[in-house]
């Protein structure tokens, strides 16, 4: 997990150096653990963590004290749908671009039980949360994970959920992600809309708020 942390806090700091008009570049983070799946555990349990504002700096200072937690380890699929969930409902700018960056291994459990895949036990679909986030305006998405043999078992269940995560994680980047190893930052930085370095005062992903132009507070620039 140090690893995704590391990686996360670089790019975010890269973002927000590259973001000409500092404050108005707004991030959130969410962290997910595992399910908890005995019955009398589910209602309180808090598997689920997120930082977000208007500040970089101070999300990541949250987030540099998240920590993995073992508690809740049931192998083939982790609860990325209710991280999708809860990443749509932050509060973000109506009407602007976002953009999502993903880092994980393991896949989303399925809406429904009934399959080989297991099943979320509140009925989240992974595919619903993805919407949500994008009905607020359009959405450019980056993948990062790591290679499913350092997780997935034998067996049908551990076929079901490496085939599941070869499936959801191309859905979705938009096609095969890189692994945490090869990514590379003006290239992932890229894809979610952020300028070049040294790009002039243009900073086209639209998470930023508006702002009064100099000299004239009846004008507004984005």
């Amino acid at each position: 997990m140090q690893a995704r942390l590391d990686l996360l806090r670089q790019l975010i700091e890269e973002a927000a150096a590259r973001c000409p008009l500092p404050g108005v570049l707004r991030v959130g983070v969410v962290g997910y653990a595992d399910h908890p799946y005995e019955r009398t555990r589910i209602a309180g349990a808090r598997f689920l963590h997120d930082a977000a504002g208007d500040d970089p700096a101070a999300v990541l200072a949250r987030v540099g004290g998240w920590a993995p937690d073992p508690a809740w380890t049931h192998g083939h699929t982790t609860s990325v749908e209710d991280a999708l969930h809860r990443a749509a409902s932050l509060g973000w700018r109506p009407g602007v671009p976002r953009a999502l960056l993903m880092l994980g291994t393991r896949p989303p459990c399925a809406a429904r039980p009934g399959g080989a895949v297991r099943a979320c036990p509140y009925e989240l679909d992974w595919l619903a949360g993805l919407r949500a986030l994008a009905a607020g305006g359009p959405l450019r998405r980056f993948a990062v994970i790591e290679p499913a043999g350092t997780w997935a078992a034998g067996g049908v269940a551990g076929r079901a959920a490496a085939q599941h995560a070869v499936e959801f994680w191309r859905q979705v980047h938009g096609g095969e992600p890189p692994d945490a190893a090869a990514v590379q930052h003006d290239r992932a930085l890229a894809v979610l809309g952020l300028p070049a370095k040294n790009a002039g005062r243009q900073f086209p992903l639209a998470l930023t708020a508006p702002v009064p132009v100099a000299g004239d507070p009846s004008k507004e620039a984005r």
